[in-house]
């Protein structure tokens, strides 16, 4: 797993083009635009600063932030290490330099803590940036964000609209086509260069390429013989570091509070990477068998492990220009009516670790803060604590002082009644686990069955 990656051609910046129209392979949409969202509008304008990085500038030359779309390969030559191999799954227990903490929370709040100034977010999105609520409706107006609950909209209405606005503008959807002549595809997208190079048989629906994208959501082919799907996971994996990072760096989180009906109180600044899982079985990609989801599910996890790689590669970027702490809050990509299974998403995560160790410094690793942030109303935290406390991932609140804390909270304990099961448990050593919101503990050491408690007997083994 520790072998080099070579830089493939096809990822190498290309020339700037007029006004920044086009740069690194993208041909972008526009460069300027509107947006609105109550009773609030404004204009931005993009100019380009170097190939595949634009500045987003706001009414009265307001800074908005850095927008990029950078391969994961062109990342790692920034930092001056060649992209790793790609780390299939983590299958046993390890000793991980970098671990990860699980935080229960709301993703406007958290975004809107002052405390998490600086920190970058990792969103739900489509592969081309943008949130739309199906491969068939695309949205057009960041205030259409409003009518979507889900992580990835909410969080980009808590932050400044211009970036949402100028990401939607952009997009490349199926009503854009490829323009061979300027040499890449119309809009943006984070695949473009990975669907390139992805190619089985000229099999996938009549068409050359194995993967296409439908409005930013990954069609996988159906109907591939077992030797064609064993081509398709070799492709992806050769050339993952050709998968583009998009994400807006150092955006004021100026947007609505999280009830959607009034502008934030805040305006410190926090990063947003829009990333993508993959449809498991749904929406775009109906399975026939158990055989086709497998298929699917191991497509959509090593996009997983390329996106969260480079999330953490931006956040090394940050600690090499001089940041003491950083801190990467990972969202859950796809789960829910996605269909990934949580193993698959936290294998995604460890597997993105085990390469980041692969390439980066003990110091920087030692200044990365990598937080798991699952929805407060869930249960999902109990879970994801157990898959990475099996893969030794797990940092526990116990190990080292919390980071953040959330926004108007009283110290008194919760009520019996509201309390999380886990915090019934006791505490009972470093290696509890914590909820970073409650306060709460479920004992991991007590008894060699490790376990998570969790209601009225029921419980969740860690081994």
């Amino acid at each position: 797993h520790n072998r080099s990656l070579i830089s493939p051609v096809a990822a190498m910046a290309s020339p700037i083009g007029e006004r920044g129209m086009r740069s690194a392979g993208l041909n972008m949409k526009t460069l300027t635009g509107t947006w609105r969202l109550g009773a609030r509008s404004g204009p931005y304008t993009a100019e380009i600063c170097r190939p595949g990085v634009w500045r987003l500038v706001g009414a009265g030359e307001e800074e908005v932030g850095l927008f990029h779309a950078e391969t994961v390969v062109a990342l790692c030559e920034g930092l001056g290490v060649q992209a790793p191999a790609m780390v299939e799954s983590v299958t046993r227990k390890r000793k991980f330099q970098a671990r990860v903490r699980v935080h229960k929370g709301e993703i406007i709040r958290d975004i809107q803590n002052p405390a998490n100034q600086g920190s970058i977010f990792v969103l739900p999105s489509q592969l081309n940036g943008a949130e739309y609520p199906s491969y068939r409706s695309v949205v057009a107006r960041v205030a259409e964000y409003r009518w979507d609950n889900t992580g990835g909209p909410r969080g980009q209405l808590a932050c400044h609209p211009a970036a949402a606005q100028f990401v939607l503008d952009n997009a490349s959807t199926e009503a854009d086509v490829t323009d061979s002549a300027l040499g890449g595809s119309c809009g943006l997208t984070a695949v473009d260069q990975l669907l390139g190079k992805s190619r089985v048989n000229g099999r996938a629906a009549g068409r050359k390429q194995a993967m296409w994208l439908q409005n930013g959501y990954l069609n996988v082919p159906k109907g591939l013989q077992a030797g064609d799907k064993a081509e398709v996971l070799r492709q992806v994996q050769e050339w993952y570091a050709t998968v583009r990072i998009l994400c807006t760096m150092g955006l004021p989180a100026s947007g609505l509070d999280p009830t959607l009906s009034a502008a934030s109180p805040v305006a410190h600044r926090v990063s947003l990477v829009y990333a993508s899982a993959v449809p498991v079985s749904t929406y775009n990609n109906p399975a026939s068998d158990a055989g086709e989801e497998a298929f699917q599910r191991k497509v959509g996890k090593q996009l997983l492990i390329a996106q969260y790689f480079g999330a953490m590669l931006q956040a090394w970027k940050e600690v090499q220009a001089g940041k003491d702490r950083q801190a990467v809050f990972l969202m859950p990509l796809g789960g829910g009516v996605f269909n990934n299974h949580v193993a698959d998403i936290a294998d995604a995560v460890a597997c993105a670790v085990q390469m980041l160790e692969a390439v980066a410094p003990k110091e920087v690793l030692g200044k990365l803060d990598l937080v798991m942030l699952c929805f407060e109303k869930s249960r999902e935290d109990l879970y994801f604590c157990k898959e990475f406390a099996a893969k030794g991932l797990l940092r526990t609140a116990d190990e080292e002082p919390e980071v953040t804390t959330p926004l108007k909270r009283k110290p008194t304990a919760p009520a019996a009644d509201t309390m999380s099961p886990a915090a019934k448990a006791p505490q009972r050593g470093p290696a509890a686990v914590r909820s970073l919101t409650t306060g709460s503990t479920a004992d991991t050491t007590a008894s060699p069955a490790k376990r998570i408690r969790l209601t009225r007997g029921e419980s969740i083994d860690l081994d």
